[in-house]
């Protein structure tokens, strides 16, 4: 066989690859391979999948049939532990999420209307618990779905790239804890300035220079400051809007007026600087599952 047909084998054996069965040759095998004069098989295009070794036979086969293994493999992982998952984070948003919420309900910040609970010194309500816990899973969800797309280099690259694999890397347990620290000691904050009087734009520039820092202390990345941005804008409409048509509860003092309900200016500062201890919860969560 001389150097052209070689070639025309070779050519042939790719195209019509993805369509032979398993352990029948494209063509008549190459000298070198019936020589015996290497010894991996990986190297020899002419020869069917069945000649390769299994590493090789994968990477081939999803590579000629137009497979991403990556992709599969993603979604696979995440079809596996997406439910244990959201369980875990809705569980965190309906125990710790009310808990931190009820610090604002120690300075009557807001008061709440429907289904209202007492336990201890905890003011809340009955919905907080599943609404909490549904904002957690819901961006917990995303953050781990964003960091992916980062990783294999889908969305964000160049140094998001690098600071969305140490943000990954930082999640464990007591750098979790301490970002969670960190969001109750500002909502602790938020609640003195405003039971002191402190006029809501002073209390805006406050806690948006805290949450520009926290944000820059514990996540770093650009889909969490999307993210951040997203929820400090989208959270308070959607409680301006749970406060129109369900009445579940109402802002004391409120400055930002929208259809006959309102709440203080200064709360998107919150759902900011809240949402780096959910990023850490939902990374160190999606890498213990």
């Amino acid at each position: 066989m001389n150097t052209l047909q070689v070639a025309e084998s070779r050519s042939i054996s790719r195209i019509f690859q993805p369509f032979i069965p398993q352990g029948r040759l494209t063509s008549q095998p190459c000298r070198a391979h019936l020589a015996g004069r290497q010894r991996s098989q990986a190297h020899f295009p002419c020869c069917t999948s069945s000649h390769r070794r299994p590493d090789a036979r994968r990477q081939a086969t999803s590579t000629e049939q137009g497979t991403d293994v990556t992709g599969d493999t993603a979604l696979q992982s995440w079809k596996q532990k997406a439910p244990g998952f959201l369980l875990l984070i809705f569980g965190l948003g309906a125990t710790i999420g009310p808990a931190v919420d009820g610090i604002h309900g120690q300075v009557h910040l807001l008061q709440y209307d429907s289904a209202p609970v007492h336990i201890g010194s905890l003011d809340s309500s009955v919905w907080v618990f599943g609404l909490l816990g549904a904002f957690y899973a819901v961006l917990g969800a995303l953050y781990v779905i964003l960091d992916g797309l980062v990783q294999s280099g889908t969305i964000l690259q160049g140094k998001n790239a690098g600071a969305t694999v140490e943000a990954v890397k930082r999640a464990d347990l007591p750098f979790t804890l301490l970002s969670l620290g960190v969001v109750a000691t500002l909502h602790e904050l938020s609640s003195i300035l405003y039971a002191q009087g402190v006029p809501y734009g002073q209390i805006a520039a406050i806690l948006a220079a805290c949450a520009a820092a926290n944000w820059a202390i514990f996540d770093r990345t650009k889909q969490g400051l999307l993210l951040a941005t997203l929820c400090g804008l989208s959270a308070p409409a959607s409680e301006l809007l749970l406060m129109k048509l369900f009445h579940v509860w109402h802002y004391s003092r409120p400055d930002l007026i929208v259809g006959g309900v309102g709440l203080p200016s200064w709360v998107s500062c919150c759902y900011f600087f809240y949402t780096p201890w959910l990023a850490n919860a939902a990374r160190l969560a999606w890498k213990r599952l």
